[in-house]
């Protein structure tokens, strides 16, 4: 189950870093294109941070609870800033509330310093870190998908779009889907 798991995510993260990319170079090429991709995002942001956290939840849950693989401090901060998010963009969505995207955009930016910040140690393992004692060292890597992309960094592209797309919701202004 673990290699199918890996190839799943991993498909789908490179696949959601090659979106982003294109996203945010609609940023800077101004065409009408781009302009109706931005009000798309913008329109849906609420529906794209809740549907990447119900990801990012049923990812992790598969991994730690039927793969076997122990959660580590950071990875656990990562669930401590991602699983709220789902519950928050849902009820924004059922109240029509955008306001909620600033708080969404500041849970995300932390939970991708913790993923970051958990790539370096895997990279560069430090072993007076506080994270290698206890439950599980976080310079362990479980996943690789094609030699680079671990669970940190599919983490860090997850909270990489909810970053865009709430930044991207909050400064658009476009109503919430009806």
């Amino acid at each position: 189950m673990e290699p199918f798991l890996t190839n799943l995510f991993g498909i789908g993260s490179l696949l959601a870093l090659v979106a982003l990319v294109m996203a945010v170079a609609s940023l800077f090429i101004k065409t009408g294109f781009t302009s109706k991709l931005l009000d798309y995002i913008s329109k849906y942001s609420l529906v794209i941070v809740a549907v990447l956290s119900l990801g990012g939840i049923f990812g992790s849950l598969l991994y730690s609870n039927f793969v076997g693989f122990i959660p580590c401090e950071l990875c656990w901060w990562q669930r401590v800033l991602l699983y709220p998010q789902s519950i928050i963009a849902i009820v924004a969505l059922w109240k029509k509330d955008r306001r909620v995207l600033s708080t969404l955009l500041i849970m995300s930016i932390l939970g991708l310093i913790v993923a970051l910040y958990q790539v370096y140690l895997q990279h560069w393992p430090d072993p007076n870190s506080f994270c290698s004692v206890g439950t599980s060292d976080c310079s362990r890597i479980y996943v690789q998908f094609m030699g680079f992309l671990t669970m940190p960094a599919m983490s860090a592209i997850l909270f990489l779009w909810a970053i865009f797309a709430s930044a991207v919701g909050a400064r658009r202004q476009t109503p919430v889907i009806e």
